[in-house]
């Protein structure tokens, strides 16, 4: 199998589509296309189906990108590492971060420790559990998302960043757009715009806390670039629910408002329990700089009308 086709079946997955993943990438839809056919011919499986939204991962597909992004890491560190070699220079903090965290808090962190330690960032796929890759030792900081009541994982240190809330993202016109608290029972009859990815914490506290109310969400859409999200909403698609983090820029056709019943989702840095002064430093960064993010409307947020 082809890595550059891996890697475009995995920013397919992430973006829920193949002219986007073939944006963010740097190819032509044309070439994305012949990249796709040609991993479904070595695999023999149809791996992405085109929607009226985009695309969508086959169950094969599903397969592929949880395989590969297991390789893909392996060989990005074998970069990293070769890299590091060619310099004679001491190896970093490698600091692995989801995206909503590496668009709000994470660079402030990461620049406040550039006087003492040297950050590796990347962003995490989504695909692999972030504790595999600390245990994996693809990385010495992960960025994660994790549950109080998650058991324990043996050589593996979690330190709260910060409780993140999740935010009511109404269209304009919505009838609950002028509450000052929106209830999840009332959105029982709305359609919804929900996450994809299976590894996403925000999709499973949005599921309880639909079930809590007896019922269970029904998709309009999904994406899992909340960004995408947003314009969904604002485009009558479905309503959502969303972190703090992830509002940083509103759209001009969405309303947030909190949660009558508040959710909360923990953010937290793993580590091995095995630390170092760059990673308890880096750490001690983060925690600072995550519990700085500001409110949906207020100072340091804005709206675009793009």
């Amino acid at each position: 199998m082809d890595v550059q086709g891996l890697r475009l079946l995995r920013e397919i997955a992430r973006l829920g589509s193949i002219s986007a993943a073939a944006d963010a990438l740097g190819y032509t839809q044309s070439a994305a296309s012949r990249q796709l056919g040609a991993l479904e011919r070595a695999t023999g499986h149809p791996l992405a189906d085109r929607t009226a939204t985009g695309a969508r991962l086959t169950p094969a597909g599903e397969i592929v990108v949880r395989r590969a992004d297991v390789a893909l890491a392996e060989l990005d560190d074998i970069g990293h590492e070769l890299a590091r070699l060619h310099a004679a220079r001491p190896a970093g903090v490698r600091l692995r971060a989801f995206t909503t965290a590496v668009s709000s808090f994470v660079p402030a962190a990461a620049l406040e420790v550039a006087g003492i330690v040297d950050v590796d960032l990347a962003i995490s796929s989504g695909h692999v559990p972030d504790e595999a890759t600390i245990t994996g030792g693809h990385a010495d900081v992960c960025v994660s998302t994790r549950d109080a009541s998650a058991p324990a994982i043996p050589g593996v240190r979690v330190v709260e960043l910060r409780r993140d809330p999740l935010w009511a993202c109404l269209p304009a016109g919505h009838p609950r757009a002028a509450d000052e608290r929106v209830a999840i029972a009332d959105l029982r009859g709305d359609r919804w715009v929900l996450t994809a990815m299976t590894l996403c914490v925000d999709r499973s506290i949005v599921a309880e806390a639909c079930a809590r109310n007896g019922f269970a969400p029904v998709a309009g859409a999904r994406s899992d670039d909340y960004a995408a999200v947003q314009g969904l909403v604002a485009a009558g698609a479905g309503v959502a629910v969303l972190p703090q983090m992830a509002l940083g820029t509103l759209h001009p056709g969405v309303v947030v408002r909190p949660v009558s019943v508040p959710l909360v989702r923990r953010v937290v840095a793993l580590t091995s329990t095995a630390t170092t002064p760059g990673v308890d430093a880096l750490v001690a960064a983060l925690r600072t700089a995550a519990r700085a993010v500001p409110e949906p409307g207020t100072a340091g947020l804005v709206a675009t009308s793009r």
